[in-house]
């Protein structure tokens, strides 16, 4: 049998975990989580998936505690601090999401995970011109992402800017041809332009 080191082992695992994270078996996630992090609690990784799993299953104030302990092992850990703006966004505690999210991108600018998710506030919290300069931002940096252009598009249509949706949705669109909701989307633009 091929040795294989601690290290491989780890990644082996996580690749697996996150796959299972990736179709939705958050109950499966949560176990094989805990059992890696009662070997070794300081893995952020895993960390990160166990909160995240629990955030997916409604648990968010236990997510909340994992990531706050994550947070205690590693102070400036970007996934860290960016999955805890985004849990407290979802919490609706708005002034804890924007403290995390600017500290991760304090330590990291071009953090799109944090770009995004700050946008997302920003959206959240009416701020719409923010909120474009941040997913514009993101963009320029990874201009693949779904998530980011359908939100890009969705905050142009938010202020009235639907040639700049329509623009986004386009060029998605020649990417991704059958994605329904940007399909949507742009047949509201073409409503409005009847």
């Amino acid at each position: 049998m091929k040795n294989v080191s601690k290290s491989d082992y780890l990644k082996s695992e996580y690749n697996k975990i996150n796959n299972l994270f990736l179709l939705g078996k958050y109950d499966l996630v949560i176990d094989k989580s805990k059992k890696i992090l009662k070997k070794n609690s300081s893995l952020i990784p895993f960390h990160n998936l166990l909160a995240l799993s629990y955030r997916e299953t409604g648990k968010i104030s236990l997510a909340e505690k994992i990531l706050l302990n994550a947070l205690n092992i590693k102070p400036n850990d970007q996934s860290v601090l960016v999955n805890l703006g985004s849990t407290y966004r979802v919490l609706i505690e708005f002034d804890k999401s924007e403290k995390f999210l600017k500290k991760a991108l304090s330590i990291n600018p071009k953090n799109i995970h944090a770009l995004v998710n700050y946008a997302n506030l920003k959206r959240d919290t009416n701020n719409y011109d923010e909120s474009i300069e941040l997913y514009e931002k993101a963009y320029e940096l990874n201009n693949k992402i779904p998530t980011l252009i359908i939100n890009l598009a969705g905050i142009y249509q938010i202020v009235g800017k639907f040639e700049l949706s329509k623009k986004y949705l386009e060029i998605f669109l020649k990417e991704n041809p059958k994605n329904a909701l940007a399909h949507k989307m742009l047949s509201t633009i073409k409503k409005y332009e009847m």
